[in-house]
């Protein structure tokens, strides 16, 4: 069966409801994707809710704008999100031929159009280059994920559980072979992954790994480790003149700030200053809101 061909391929990890997010918060981030994103797209609903039915209701908002991905169980977080996330890179690889692939969270937001040709020029002319995002070539950040690796690494680490300190091992040593300083990182919220990453890991046998599930790294530490250890570069697209804005926690700038600075997606709406996610989210729906107008006026 031939693959179907489309441009971009978005993937949204999904948890149950609750205290971290609500579902009209989330619904407000598939209507950002839908409405800034090209026409040549799937928009992928990693569903790990179980026991809850997310991507149910997601389905009978969105029909066919959405495939929606469950998960046998809610894996969790650190390298529970790495194992759903790998359930729908295998996915994607088994069904579409795709040139791009854009993994966010919840509270990240498209704010403008036009970063998938971007991205996609970007990786043309760079083809070492396997992820994209707020990678700004300095080691800030990098002391946590160092910590964690080195606690997994050590004599301790290895007395716990033997076949994850194995594994640990063997990815940081052929990452730093190739050039990976121990808790280098693009920083998480979201990232683009270029297609031969994603086919590199799968042909190395590196996604769906129950050793790699079992790391305590968080998503964001764990794929830019693995994007090191297949032999590729994490490349910047967050820092100033860039198309993306993700930060760890809250907005870099503000919304209005952001859209001057030409972003087109950024993380974490859950603040900016004494805006809350609410009046944030209110503000980019608007704007859409307003161009949708726009577009629906005669000539």
């Amino acid at each position: 069966m031939a693959k179907e061909q489309v441009k971009l391929v978005v993937v949204l990890p999904v948890g149950p409801i609750g205290s971290g997010y609500t579902l009209e918060q989330l619904e407000d981030t598939i209507d950002s994707i839908l409405h800034y994103t090209t026409p040549s797209r799937k928009v992928i609903i990693q569903d790990n809710s179980r026991p809850l039915n997310v991507g149910a209701k997601l389905a009978d908002k969105f029909g066919d704008e959405i495939i929606v991905i469950r998960s046998p169980q809610n894996y969790g977080m650190f390298g529970g999100l790495y194992k759903a996330e790998s359930i729908a890179y295998l996915s994607v690889l088994s069904f579409f031929d795709f040139k791009l692939l854009i993994r966010m969270d919840i509270d990240a937001l498209w704010i403008g159009h036009g970063l998938e040709d971007e991205a996609i020029a970007y990786l043309a002319d760079h083809p070492d280059v396997g992820m994209l995002g707020d990678f700004p070539h300095s080691e800030q950040g990098y002391d946590w994920p160092r910590q964690l690796i080195k606690r997994q690494l050590s004599t301790i680490g290895w007395l716990t559980n033997p076949g994850r300190y194995s594994m640990l091992k063997k990815l940081v040593d052929t990452a730093q072979s190739k050039g990976y300083k121990l808790g280098e990182h693009a920083i998480g919220g979201s990232s683009i992954l270029s297609p031969v990453f994603i086919q590199k890991l799968n042909e190395q046998g590196w996604l769906l790994r129950d050793e790699i599930y079992r790391l305590k790294l968080q998503e964001d530490h764990l794929f830019s480790l693995l994007c090191r250890a297949v032999g590729m570069q994490i490349g910047d697209f967050g820092t100033e003149g860039k198309p993306m804005s993700i930060a760890w926690r809250g907005l870099y700038e503000s919304p209005e700030t952001l859209i001057s600075q030409g972003k087109k997606l950024v993380h974490s709406t859950r603040f900016y200053g004494d805006m809350n996610e609410d009046r944030i989210r209110t503000f980019f729906r608007e704007r859409r809101e307003r161009e949708r107008a726009l577009k629906r006026e005669p000539v």
